[in-house]
Parts: structure tokens; C-alpha cells; sequence
């Protein structure tokens, strides 16, 4: 892959501030899911090996390259050592940014507003939890696979585009609402239509309902995907909230911080709705890329809103791949109004008031708490415990004397 990107000042602050932001994610320990991902991806010869990719009887979401993979991979490379497991989850996220930057440099011209989103997407705090819960990596690597599929699209490489998209249904079946994308792209752009390649992308997302649903039906609750308006809309509020920069567990900051957070938002929303209003009085034409973005955005939050039983701040990691480069641009088109100094002090609220978020979940979250217990229980090797008690829980509900069976 050709990128735009060059070892300067750009690349060293994207690389930089995720890694300063989230560098406590490094250091956290196996928890809850992971022991139990650990555990059935231990395989010994090819046939085992073919088998994680068959959908567990025990797991509601088909997601084996995030998961089973993943795991096997990392058990086979590093053994139980969990800092080198999020070595790669952060080199994930890294690598989504710095591929999301070019992405949006080909596609905008715009270095500044490629800069800014790429910025906006990395040091965001919905990602917290997913780069530290290694359960949770398929919002790391999903994200990574849509970029690399829209960009792969643009350049016109599409064999890779086509791999990134398996790539991404393997990463998680939810993957398939993007299946549209590539015909919507070609009528967006006027590109030619090739039939064959949209079918492709129709019948690997056909294989594997056929493969999830039909031939190896998992434990998939008939109330997961439950609708109703209220619900519906409580979804967006959340899911808008968490975007704009307010951390779960807000009601529980300081009276400094609550003031903080609520500065940071009412400015973000603030200059957004400027930006709006600027365009739609002065007639400005919203550029494609724009309207592609929308229908990423939205394709990528569908599944969450319908699930109010599962609830999480990473579960619009997708969404926030779509709707970051919208959310700058209309705020850029207030540039004119706004001079350095005050740009400097927006820019400052953003990073503060993440870093507040950051740090609030790595307080509060209960998978740091989870991880930091199920270690001292390994420590001592007290692997059995009473069932439903926060110990067997942290412990992947007995996985965890599993994995470590030499030892226990």
C-alpha cells in the first residue's frame, strides 16, 4: 500500500497520543471472556485449527479472526504473557489510524481535516475498554478492515478490497451491513458497475448467515435484538453522548470535571450546528465523500441501536469510523469566524476532555477491577470459587483453571 503519509510531525502525533492515552491498556491482564477465548483456542493440528472457524456452540457472536484466531495466534507466539496480546491490539489501532489519515488525505485533498479526524478517531474514549479487553478486539480490527476496504475501493485494488472484506465479516459477522457499500460507491462516484464483484460480496455475506444461523445456530437470545421507539432513541441519545466526548459513570465525576465535560460537549455541539447552519445559508455543496461517510456512519450504528440489552460506548467504533470525518468538516467550515487562540483553547477542551474520559474508565469500568482480581487470583492459584461470586466470574467462570490446568 502507497501512503500519503510521511515520517513527519503528522505521523509522530498519531502515533503518539494513542499511545500516550492508552498506554495503561498495555499492562492489563486476562479477564472474564479472554480465559474462556483462550481456552477453546487451544488447538493441536489442522483439523482443530479449520474448527475454529465454525460458530461455538457457547458464543452468541460469530467473530473467530477477532476472537478464536486472535487468540490462537498470540497463545502460539507468546504464550500467557497479555502485554504482548495488546502490543498488537494497540499496533491495530495505529495502524487504523494511519491508513483512516490517507484514506481521508485521497479523499478530501484536505491535509488539515485528515489530520484532525484521524486525531479525533484515535485518542477517542469509546475506545478504552476495547484495547484493553482482549475479548473485545474485533471493534480494534473491525475498524481496520473497513478502512482498508473503503480505501482499497478508492485505489481500485480490488482483490485487496475483497480481502478486507472477508477480513471484516471474519472479524465479526455484524460486518455484513457494509456489504451495500462498494455499489453505493460506484454510483457515487460514476465508477463502472461489475456485477460479479457485488455479488461476491453478497454471497460471502450469504455464507455466513447460512453458517451462523442454519448449518451451526449459536445460544442467540430471540430478545437480543429487541425494538421498540423508546429504546431506540435512548440508543442514539447514549451512543451521541459517548461520541461527543462524555464517559459513562459522568453522574459520578467531580463537580470540576462534571463542569469540564459539559463545556466540552456544549462547544463540540455548538460548532457543529454552526457549521451546519453556515452551509445551509451560504449554499455550500456537500462533496461526496461526505455522503459515503454518512452511509458508512449509519450501516455501522444500525445493529447497536437495536440492541438496548448490550449496551457499550465501543460498540459505535464503526460509527465513529463514518461520522468523525463529517462531524470536522462541518466544524471547519466555521474556521473563517474563529481566530488561532480560540481554536487552540477548542482543540485543548477536546484532548482534555478525553483524557478525563480515559482516565474515568480505567477508574470506574468493572473489567479493570475484573483483570486486576483475576491476576492476584492466578498469583495465588486459587482457581476454584463459588459459582456467581465476582472471583468466578473474573475467572471466566472456571476457564481460567482450564488454561493454566499445568500449573493449577
Amino acid at each position: 500500500m502507497k501512503l500519503y503519509l510521511r515520517l513527519d510531525k503528522y505521523f509522530w502525533i498519531l502515533i503518539l497520543l494513542p499511545l500516550i492515552f492508552f498506554f495503561s491498556s498495555l499492562f492489563v491482564y486476562f479477564a472474564q471472556d479472554d480465559f474462556f477465548l483462550l481456552h477453546i483456542s487451544q488447538v493441536t493440528n489442522l483439523n482443530d485449527l479449520i474448527t475454529l472457524f465454525i460458530p461455538h456452540p457457547e458464543v452468541v457472536w460469530y467473530r473467530p479472526l477477532s476472537s478464536q484466531i486472535f487468540f490462537f495466534i498470540s497463545q502460539s507466539l507468546f504464550g500467557l504473557r497479555p502485554f504482548l496480546y495488546h502490543l498488537m491490539v494497540m499496533a491495530t489501532h495505529l495502524i487504523t489510524t494511519v491508513i483512516f489519515f490517507n484514506l481521508l488525505l485521497r479523499l478530501t485533498k484536505n491535509r488539515q481535516l485528515s489530520f484532525i479526524t484521524a486525531g479525533f478517531y484515535s485518542i477517542n474514549q469509546i475506545h478504552t475498554v476495547s484495547i484493553s479487553w482482549l475479548a473485545t478486539y474485533s471493534f480494534i480490527l473491525g475498524p481496520l478492515c473497513l478502512t482498508a476496504y473503503i480505501y482499497y475501493l478508492y485505489t481500485k485494488q480490488y482483490l485487496k478490497a475483497d480481502v478486507s472484506f472477508l477480513a471484516g465479516v471474519l472479524t465479526t459477522e455484524l460486518f455484513i451491513v457494509f456489504t451495500p457499500l462498494a455499489l453505493f460507491y460506484d454510483l457515487l462516484y460514476r465508477q463502472p458497475f461489475d456485477w460479479w464483484r457485488y455479488t461476491k460480496f453478497m454471497l460471502i455475506s450469504l455464507v455466513v448467515i447460512i453458517l451462523r444461523l442454519v448449518l451451526f445456530p449459536t445460544q442467540l437470545s430471540s430478545s437480543l435484538y429487541t425494538f421498540s421507539e423508546t429504546s431506540f432513541l435512548q440508543m442514539i441519545k447514549f451512543y451521541m453522548l459517548r461520541l461527543a466526548g462524555m464517559p459513562l459513570l459522568f453522574d459520578t465525576l467531580t463537580p470540576l470535571l462534571k463542569l469540564l465535560i459539559v463545556i466540552e460537549v456544549m462547544v463540540i455541539t455548538g460548532l457543529l450546528l454552526i457549521g451546519v447552519y453556515s452551509c445551509i445559508r451560504n449554499h455550500i455543496f456537500l462533496p461526496r465523500w461526505i455522503h459515503l461517510f454518512l452511509l458508512t456512519g449509519g450501516a455501522g450504528s444500525i445493529p447497536f441501536l437495536l440492541l438496548p440489552e448490550h449496551v457499550a460506548p465501543y460498540y459505535v467504533s464503526f460509527t465513529l469510523i463514518g461520522v468523525a470525518p463529517i462531524i470536522i468538516w462541518f466544524i471547519l467550515q466555521v474556521v473563517p469566524f474563529v481566530n488561532s487562540k480560540q481554536w487552540l483553547v477548542i482543540c485543548s477542551l477536546f484532548l482534555i476532555g478525553n483524557i478525563v474520559g480515559v482516565y474515568w474508565t480505567y477508574q470506574t469500568h468493572w473489567i479493570f477491577r475484573r483483570a486486576a482480581l483475576a491476576h492476584n487470583l492466578i498469583v495465588e492459584k486459587e482457581f476454584e470459587q463459588v459459582v456467581g461470586s465476582e472471583e468466578y466470574i473474573s475467572l471466566g467462570a472456571g476457564a481460567a483453571a482450564q488454561v493454566f490446568k499445568d500449573e493449577h
